[in-house]
């Protein structure tokens, strides 16, 4: 399969995910209440809502948002940033944080529909396998101006920004697993804080091998 061919068909099933959860919140939509949870606190409990057109279409255009900015955005670029970019699978990245806007959708029309007051585990669930699928994809993620674990460290050297993601990689992949323990159990604060505690491990890792010649 030719790599056009392949980035049509990533791309074609992120704008289906859209314009599916569009089509589901356009169905479902009058049985939604005048209020829809659009927050959860640390424990998976509904603490904050918004008016139902809000809560109802929210989400699929921040993913639409978010998938335009990182299939587009990488042709504004210049030199490295742009190389990096396109060596990058960012179709890939794209289609997964589309899919993760569109999971926690899914859970938010859940709740809404329910009339459940928490969350938890399918929050829980949602961020783990993000977690899990965000650390399978960044070793494969080259230095670049868009997506990855962008430090002034990682930007500047080709090495640490590649032993940083591998580093990265593999945290997340640990605490993404540790999460669905937490998520089975319903508590959705425990994917939170291994998502956190992992990206923070990733950004001090990267500035511990920074070269010595780069360090201040």
């Amino acid at each position: 399969m030719s790599l056009s061919k392949k980035l049509r068909i990533v791309d074609s099933a992120a704008l289906a995910l859209v314009a599916g959860a569009l089509g589901v919140s356009a169905l479902v939509y009058p049985r939604l209440p005048d209020r829809v949870a659009t927050h959860f606190d640390a424990h998976g409990v509904a603490d904050g809502f918004s008016p139902k057109a809000l809560g109802a279409f929210l989400l699929p255009v921040i993913a639409a948002a978010v998938w335009g900015f990182v299939r587009f955005y990488p042709r504004l670029l210049r030199g490295d940033a742009r190389a990096g970019a396109l060596a990058s699978p960012l179709a890939e990245v794209a289609l997964m944080v589309v899919a993760f806007f569109v999971a926690l959708h899914v859970v938010v029309l859940d709740v809404a529909l329910s009339g459940a007051s928490s969350g938890g585990r399918g929050l829980g669930l949602v961020l783990s396998l993000f977690s899990v699928a965000l650390g399978l994809v960044m070793p494969k993620l080259r230095r670049n101006g868009v997506a990855g674990i962008r430090t002034s460290a990682t930007l500047a050297s080709d090495e640490t920004w590649a032993r940083t993601h591998r580093f990265g990689g593999a945290v997340l992949v640990v605490g993404g697993v540790v999460g669905l323990f937490g998520a089975a159990r319903g508590l959705v604060v425990v994917p939170v804080v291994a998502l956190v505690l992992a990206s923070l491990a990733a950004v001090v890792y990267s500035y511990l091998i920074r070269p010595k010649a780069s360090r201040p």
